[in-house]
C-alpha cells in the first residue's frame, strides 16, 4: 500500500481540487497508523518519513457527520500512534540498547515521562468521546494496548533481575519467589489490568458475534496481551489478582 501510494502521489504536495486533496489526506492518516504499528510490532524503524507527522495532522473539513466523525477517530489514533512511536524510540532503539536501560534502572526515569502523556490521552481522547462502536471499541483495545506495551518494561526489569540471580539455574522456582519491589509491582498490575481489560472487551465482542468480522491486528493484539498477562502472572501475583 506504501509503495503504491508513492506511485499515485499521494505523498506530494497537494495540488489537486479540493475533493481529491481531502481523499490524499484520508490515506495519509491510515498509512501512517498502519505502518508505524507494523514498525513497532516487528521491531523496526518505520517506513514513514518523520516530515510526515505535522501532514497527518491536517484535519478534513467536511459537512458529512460520519466523514467528522472519522475525521475525530483518525486524530485520536494518531496522536496514540505518535506516543507509541515516541515510546519505540526511546526504549527500543536495540536489544542491547533496552537490556542496558533495564540494568541501570534508567528506564524508570523515562517511563515517568511517558506514562502521564498516556494518562492525558485517556483522558482527552478516550473518555471525552460519545461516540460508540468500532471506533471506540479500537481506539478502548488500542489504549490498554500502549498501556501494557510501557509498563511491560517494568515487568521486563523484574524478569531479568530475578535471571541474573545464580540461583535461578539450580532452581526453577526462583524466578516466581523473586523479590518484587513497590515499583514493579505497579508495573505488573498495570500489564495484568490492561491484559483483562482487553480481554474482557474480547469476550463481548464475540458474545455479541462482530469479532469475526474484526481486522488481524485484533487478533495479534489478544494474543499478544495473552502472552503478557501469563507472563505477569508467573512473577507471582496475590491470590485473589490471580483468581
Amino acid at each position: 500500500a506504501v509503495t503504491l501510494a508513492h506511485e499515485l502521489g499521494i505523498f506530494d504536495g497537494d495540488t489537486d481540487s479540493a475533493g481529491v486533496s481531502d481523499r490524499r489526506i484520508r490515506v495519509r492518516k491510515l498509512l501512517y497508523v498502519y505502518v508505524n504499528h507494523l514498525a513497532s510490532r516487528l521491531g523496526y524503524i518505520s517506513l514513514i518519513p518523520q516530515s510526515m507527522n505535522q501532514v497527518v495532522s491536517r484535519p478534513v473539513h467536511s459537512t458529512d457527520a460520519a466523514a467528522r466523525q472519522w475525521q475525530v477517530h483518525m486524530t485520536s489514533w494518531i496522536e496514540l500512534t505518535k506516543l507509541v512511536k515516541s515510546v519505540f524510540d526511546n526504549f527500543f532503539a536495540s536489544a542491547a540498547y533496552t537490556s542496558q536501560l533495564l540494568r541501570s534502572g534508567r528506564y524508570i526515569e523515562l517511563l515517568h515521562q511517558f506514562l502521564p502523556k498516556l494518562d492525558h490521552w485517556r483522558r482527552v481522547h478516550l473518555e471525552n468521546h460519545s461516540f460508540q462502536g468500532s471506533y471506540q471499541e479500537t481506539l478502548f483495545i488500542e489504549y490498554h494496548y500502549v498501556r501494557i506495551y510501557i509498563n511491560s518494561l517494568g515487568m521486563q526489569a523484574a524478569c531479568e533481575r530475578a535471571l541474573a540471580d545464580p540461583a535461578s539455574d539450580s532452581d526453577p522456582r526462583t524466578l516466581s519467589n523473586t523479590r518484587i519491589d513497590n515499583l514493579e509491582y505497579e508495573f505488573i498490575k498495570e500489564v495484568i489490568d490492561g491484559s483483562c481489560e482487553i480481554l474482557q472487551k474480547v469476550i463481548s465482542l464475540a458474545e455479541t458475534d462482530t469479532l469475526r468480522f474484526a481486522p488481524v491486528r485484533l487478533f495479534l493484539r489478544i494474543t499478544t496481551s495473552s502472552i503478557f498477562l501469563l507472563k505477569a502472572l508467573s512473577l507471582g501475583v496475590r491470590n485473589t489478582q490471580l483468581q
